[in-house]
């Protein structure tokens, strides 16, 4: 039997990535099995009960709210080494779930990315956190940049596979634009703003491969604009919806830049653990909350966010970044596990 890190998901894109990051950060060799597991939902008060009541519910009773019997005796046929998962909506079905399981696999040890929102710290191994005031703290684990999907330990390699799926050229250089939409903490800036920019930047950059990449979350108001930048030869337009198998991650590792718009630390994250130069431009109506502002003056070592017409004296530098997120995180993730 196969020891297996069970990845539990609540779906979200951006709490799933960080769930992948961790099972990849915990399985270089490939020596693990990875199974997805979908909790189901449970109402909002019915969390805060069973929160507030945890040391005294059984927890094989509270188990069953967030997963159907026939799950739970399909885990039973593996050998559970890890559970990982991210967001608050995982927080109780993560730690329910070691409870059950390390009666039978006492080997078994959780980790989670998220804050506890009043759960016990006793409950879980490791509790991934970007907050600086928990470092050196147990059962935490602080690093500024999430693990996610984009995890890779040969990222030279990573970059030439994704660079011969793109058809690009040996030695071209990409940069890929990853678009997101405003949300009620960023404005990202109108849509011609960001389409001068486009092609300001692919004229001038004639010998670099642009993609432009929207999101689900694009509006068709920002999509609609651009369209136009299908007329440059050095332009490709990665819609939502109508990607024709080009993937996200794709884009990312073939890329030596990476153009984000600053609403999703997500999608930020994502191009920071590849090692690529990332630019957040900020436009005329580009606006960012407090939280934002402070996230990027914090992040200012890894992100550069600058103003859009600054964009184009940043790419002409093709190499790829010197930080080690990948190393560093494995190396706190496995110390905090033995320790």
């Amino acid at each position: 039997m196969k020891k297996t890190i069970l990845l539990l998901t609540d779906t979200r894109p951006g709490h799933e990535t960080q769930s992948i990051g961790m099972a990849k950060l915990l399985n270089q060799d490939g020596q693990y099995n990875v199974i997805k597991i979908e909790i189901k939902h449970v109402a909002k008060p019915i969390k805060q009960c069973f929160k507030k009541l945890y040391g005294l519910l059984s927890k094989a009773w509270m188990l069953k709210f967030f997963f159907s019997t026939q799950q739970l005796n399909e885990l039973m046929q593996h050998e559970p080494v890890y559970i990982v998962s991210a967001g608050g909506d995982t927080l109780l079905p993560n730690a329910l779930l070691k409870a059950y399981l390390v009666k039978q696999y006492p080997q078994v040890k959780n980790l989670i990315a998220t804050s506890l929102r009043g759960m016990p710290e006793a409950a879980y191994d490791v509790v991934f956190t970007i907050d600086g005031t928990k470092d050196q703290q147990k059962p935490y684990v602080f690093y500024p940049i999430a693990p996610n999907k984009m995890v890779s330990f040969d990222l030279k390699q990573a970059q030439q596979h994704a660079q011969e799926k793109l058809a690009l050229q040996p030695n071209q250089h990409a940069v890929t634009v990853l678009l997101g939409a405003d949300t009620a903490e960023v404005s990202i800036g109108l849509a011609d703003e960001w389409l001068q920019m486009i092609k300001t930047i692919a004229t001038q950059h004639p010998d670099q491969q642009f993609f432009v990449c929207s999101s689900r979350r694009t509006p068709q108001a920002l999509v609609e604009p651009l369209k136009q930048l299908s007329d440059l030869p050095n332009v490709k337009l990665v819609l939502f919806g109508q990607q024709h198998g080009i993937v996200v991650e794709d884009l990312i590792f073939a890329a030596t830049h990476i153009i984000c718009s600053p609403d999703s630390t997500s999608m930020l994250c994502e191009a920071m653990i590849a090692n690529k130069h990332v630019i957040v431009p900020r436009f005329e109506h580009t606006q960012l909350s407090h939280n934002f502002q402070s996230y990027y003056q914090k992040m200012s070592p890894y992100v550069a966010y600058i103003e859009a017409q600054e964009v184009n004296a940043l790419l002409a530098c093709p190499q790829l970044q010197q930080h080690h997120h990948v190393a560093i995180l494995q190396t706190k993730f496995m110390q905090a596990l033995h320790h």
